[in-house]
Formats: structure tokens, C-alpha cells, sequence
């Protein structure tokens, strides 16, 4: 597994990071789908969740892409 993931391009060195990202982002998925009923249940309505969610991930799409470009322009520390 470990030199098939080597061929693709992933270093060694970041793999545990890469699983790390990929466990995190799994939990926020399923947070996200107990969060929008618990907003429905604590008076918002559906169309309310919906939007706060959909604001939620424009804006960690954002944050992430500007994280990167800020990361190219000033370096990884």
C-alpha cells in the first residue's frame, strides 16, 4: 500500500497528514448532517439551515484557497 501510494506522488513524510485531513473532513461531514437538523429543531427553518451550510462551506472553500495562496506567497512555516 505504502509504495502504491508513493507512486502516486504522496511523500512519505505526509502521509499521516493526509489521513489526519482525510479523517477530519469525514467527522465535519457528518456533523453537517446532524447540524442542519438540529438548527431545524431549534426554530430556524429548512431554507435558513440550508443557507448557513451552504455559507459554511463557501467560506471554508475560501479559506482554504487563500490559505494556499498565502502559503505560496510568504512561504510554509
Amino acid at each position: 500500500m505504502i509504495r502504491l501510494i508513493e507512486r502516486l506522488g504522496v511523500p512519505r513524510t505526509l502521509m499521516l497528514g493526509f489521513l489526519a485531513v482525510a479523517i477530519f473532513m469525514t467527522g465535519d461531514g457528518f456533523e453537517l448532517t446532524f447540524l442542519s437538523k438540529f438548527m431545524v429543531d431549534q426554530g430556524f427553518t429548512s431554507s435558513q439551515a440550508s443557507l448557513l451550510v451552504t455559507v459554511y462551506g463557501l467560506f471554508a472553500a475560501f479559506g482554504g484557497w487563500s490559505a494556499g495562496v498565502l502559503a505560496e506567497m510568504f512561504g510554509a512555516r
